[in-house]
């Protein structure tokens, strides 16, 4: 099923991860099936049925191993950035930072918050975002374009000085 989703053959992955479902009822590999099942429902548009999936997911919270509980969060950003729900991304969005480990994927998260704000035109969050971004010493192409970024948003809300030192 992957496999067929990473190839854009959503038909066919969503054949599959059925499949799974059906033939492994009750069993921990579901969790993940169910994972991958709501991304494809993700890309296919099915937007609904992908929130009703991670929303079971989620409230599972006795069998449903917490890794995919957390795995969860970043789905349901995509699919309110799909849909221009830029605010409620950014919730779902500080909550997978908050449970993610790895610091490149925090990094990630914190820069898509930031354009996010930017998209919204709310400049001075937009700026403390890029800040943060930048904070986390991330790769230089990453720390780089959050300057770009952080020089585009500057509209005079903040003394041009903060804004160069940065």
């Amino acid at each position: 099923g992957k496999a067929f989703f990473y190839k854009g053959n959503y038909f066919d992955a969503q054949k599959n991860f059925q499949f799974l479902l059906n033939e492994y009822k009750g069993q921990a590999i579901c969790y993940e099936t169910n994972l991958w099942f709501a991304r494809n429902k993700v890309e296919m548009g099915q937007y609904d049925e992908a929130r009703e999936i991670l929303d079971k997911l989620i409230e599972d919270e006795e069998y449903c191993p917490e890794k995919i509980r957390n795995a969860c969060y970043p789905i349901y950003a995509d699919i309110c950035i799909q849909q221009k729900l830029y605010e409620e991304a950014i919730h779902y969005l500080n909550i997978a930072c908050d449970n993610t480990r790895k610091k490149k994927t925090r990094i990630r998260y914190k820069y898509i918050i930031a354009q996010l704000y930017q998209e919204l035109g709310d400049n001075m969050n937009a700026l403390k975002s890029f800040d943060e971004v930048i904070s986390m010493n991330p790769k230089y192409d990453i720390a780089f374009n959050a300057k770009i970024n952080k020089a585009t948003v500057f509209n005079g809300t903040s003394s041009s000085k903060e804004v160069l030192n940065s």
